[in-house]
């Protein structure tokens, strides 16, 4: 007998995560994560021409042995492109990466 997989999650995208659960946040959080997102798409389509959705597309079509490598070095590509740019301080990435936390 084969067991099927549930889909006990859902699909994480912009739009779940809006609905699901940046309305019940603060306007201080709302606006970290907004901007997270907004800086985020700038430097994806600058650096790779692509979008949130593109990229998460592009994660998940990698094998799982080399995704956590692929995902750190986007990110710290992300941190170095805002630092160039915005001369952020380890206080502001911070704030960056966890507006970017989808959990």
């Amino acid at each position: 007998m084969i067991l099927q997989c549930l889909q006990l999650q859902k699909t994480k995208t912009w739009d779940t995560f809006t609905k699901d659960r940046l309305e019940k946040m603060s306007d201080s959080r709302i606006n970290t994560c907004v901007l997270a997102k907004i800086r985020f798409d700038a430097f994806l389509y600058s650096e790779h021409k692509i979008d949130t959705e593109g990229f998460i597309k592009h994660v998940k079509s990698i094998d799982e042995e080399h995704m956590d490598n692929e995902m750190f070095s986007v990110l710290q590509s992300w941190i170095d492109w805002l630092s160039d740019r915005f001369d952020l301080n380890s206080g502001s990435t911070k704030q960056y990466l966890s507006g970017m936390s989808f959990k």
